[in-house]
């Protein structure tokens, strides 16, 4: 939030309300789920992404933790990352 609020020029406590009601979330929520949308376009789109261990990809996107990385996947997609891939028609 500080290095957003920095690049925009702004505060944080203004950032974080203007996400807040831009996008009816706060900001980690927001931020996680741009993060799910980003590991699912790279698990479509780029081939070596697929076979990149779970914690690989998890640090690719900026988790910190896959169990963080997996609540919010099937939060964001209603998937687990396992699912979304086998739907996808990689594989595992």
């Amino acid at each position: 939030m500080a290095r957003l609020a920095e690049a925009v020029q702004s505060n944080p406590k203004y950032v974080s309300q203007t996400v807040n009601e831009e996008f009816c979330c706060n900001f980690n929520t927001y931020l996680n789920g741009f993060r799910v949308r980003e590991a699912c376009r790279r698990f479509i789109a780029d081939e070596s992404v697929r076979r990149l261990t779970m914690e690989a990809v998890v640090a690719e996107v900026g988790f910190n933790s896959r169990s963080t990385f997996i609540a919010a996947f099937k939060r964001e997609t209603g998937l687990t990352p396992s699912e979304y891939k086998k739907q996808a028609g990689m594989k595992e």
